[in-house]
């Protein structure tokens, strides 16, 4: 036995098996923590025994406590036994320890600490003992190779992603003492196929199953007084405010359901069709988001909102009806739809329409196109582009801006792929920020002389860029790199020829490879 004092420890003492353990002293010096040499020393490796007692100057005293990052990133470490005297596992105590394959968890232990064994690859699984009250935030996110979690019932409280990205978690029982399941718990367990929640579960965050695309079963045991899976759903609903706060790929949507919670499909890449009743009157945020495979969905007739982002990503949808009831439709409910070729709103609609066939979606009042397609006609009475309009609509070759518009808003066509070439009008004064960012096939852009300003990024990461084509005689100001300046130098500038050295002097622009005037 040896000690020593260093900043980061109190004691340094060998255990039987030879290996160097670090300790602090709490409990005003009468019982010990385990902790670590210094942060980047990586103090643990192979086998280790935490000693249920430590004999140090005479004094006999009780290991309670592995401290915050005790065996952070000690990647060579393989196993840990957990001596009988320890009630707490805390904060990142095995964080990233990607080697561990075997831990024995004590039946003291009544706290197992957030991040406490994240990133802990290896890990295959995993016996939690029933004195454990809690398992905090991520406790067991992105642990890979566990396949099999038992939950004890001494646990009333799993924690915001405690077992998130567990991508190999084929099973886990949730016991019946748990009341509270924090947000994205199982998110990205793809592996997951079936969960029952039980009766005396009263909270459970948003995005729970977020991403786990093998889902094919939701339920909630009967007797439950805060949630139910009525109608043999295949969902979570809260029962007060008929609310379907969690779905799968076999959800079949209640007609007594009246409003499609936030983030309650994300990722659902599973779900092919989905029918929301006529009961249903408004859906949240990124409700549909990331649905890859839905190809059809119906909006029932008394949807008033649509929330921010609810079908984004849904890149096999090829149409939309947005019913007559709607008068709230979030920022980029559509984005990223490539597959989309028929928008359409309802005749009757107070707020917004589809005039002139256009294949979009107006806002009546304002006269601004918030949502297009691939198949979308401009209308000549459109004067503004919204923020995020046709943002990663791939399928969109080519746009015809009409001279009614006076604004294009931020990310308007963003991640358009397929745009080869834009002619903004005379009417527009500026282009706002990321435009038309990663617009990769983007060869030939042409900026009219009215413009004066011209956002930061608008035209980043469009590397085809062969022509540029601006008519402004006063060099238009820049807020920061539109271009990027690596994917200038095959590009030409053509502007007006009494401009020509100005354009030359000019950041951005000095950068293009060649600098001519306009024939």
């Amino acid at each position: 036995m040896f000690g020593t004092k260093a900043s980061a420890y109190d004691i340094a003492v060998k255990n039987d098996n030879g290996v160097t353990i670090y300790y602090n002293f709490i409990n005003e010096r009468t019982e010990l923590e385990v902790t670590f040499k210094n942060r980047n020393s990586r103090s643990y490796r192979n086998s280790v025994v935490i000693p249920d007692v430590v004999t140090y100057e005479n004094r006999t005293l009780k290991v309670t406590s592995i401290g915050e990052y005790a065996f952070d990133d000690c990647s060579d470490l393989r196993s840990v036994k957990i001596g009988k005297n320890v009630t707490s596992i805390g904060y990142g105590a095995f964080y990233n320890c990607i080697a561990l394959t075997f831990v024995t968890i004590p039946r003291s232990v009544i706290k197992i600490g957030g991040t406490a064994f994240n990133d802990c690859r290896g890990l295959r699984s995993i016996t939690i003992p029933p004195s454990v009250t809690e398992i905090g935030f991520s406790a067991f996110g992105n642990c890979i190779s566990l396949t099999l979690v038992i939950i004890p019932n001494s646990v009333v409280s799993i924690g915001n992603y405690a077992f998130s990205q567990c991508t190999n978690l084929e099973k886990v029982i949730i016991p019946s003492g748990v009341t509270s399941m924090g947000k994205s718990v199982f998110a990205g367990c793809i592996n997951l196929e079936k969960v029952t929640i039980p009766s005396s579960v009263t909270s459970i965050g948003e995005g729970i199953f977020y991403n786990c695309k093998g889902l094919t079963s939701i339920t909630v045991e009967s007797g439950n007084t805060v949630y139910d899976s009525r109608d043999n759903c295949n969902a979570i609903i809260e029962t007060s405010t008929n609310t379907l706060i969690t779905g799968c790929k076999n959800t079949v949507i209640p007609e007594s359901v009246e409003s499609i919670g936030s983030e309650a499909f994300n990722y659902c890449t599973g779900l092919t069709s989905v029918i929301i009743p006529n009961s249903v009157k408004s859906i949240g945020k990124y409700a549909f988001s990331g649905c890859s495979a839905l190809t059809s969905v119906t909006i029932g007739n008394s949807v008033t909102g649509i929330g921010e982002g609810a079908f984004s990503g849904c890149s096999a949808l090829t149409s939309a009806i947005i019913p007559h009831s709607t008068t709230s439709i979030g920022k980029s409910a559509f984005a990223d739809c490539s597959g989309l070729t028929s928008i359409s709103v309802e005749s009757g609609n107070t707020v917004y329409d589809s005039r002139d066939t256009c294949n979009a979606i107006i806002e009546t009042s304002t006269n601004t196109l918030i949502t297009g397609c691939k198949n979308t006609v401009i209308s000549h009475s459109v004067t503004e582009i919204g923020e995020l309009a046709f943002v990663g609509c791939s399928g969109l070759t080519s746009v015809e801006i009409p001279s009614s518009v006076i604004k294009i808003g931020e990310y308007a066509f963003a991640d358009c792929s397929g745009l080869t070439s834009v002619e903004i009008p005379s009417s527009v004064k500026s282009i706002g920020n990321y435009v038309f960012q990663d617009c990769n096939n983007l060869a030939s852009v042409t900026i009219p002389g009215s413009v004066t300003e011209i956002g930061g990024d608008s035209f980043a990461h469009c590397y085809d860029l062969k022509d540029v084509y601006c008519h402004a005689e006063s060099v238009p100001s820049v807020s920061r790199d539109m271009f990027y300046y690596f994917a200038l130098s095959p590009a030409t500038l053509h502007v007006p020829a009494a401009s020509l050295k100005k354009y030359k002097k000019t950041m951005p622009w000095k950068k293009f490879g060649s600098i001519v005037s306009i024939k």
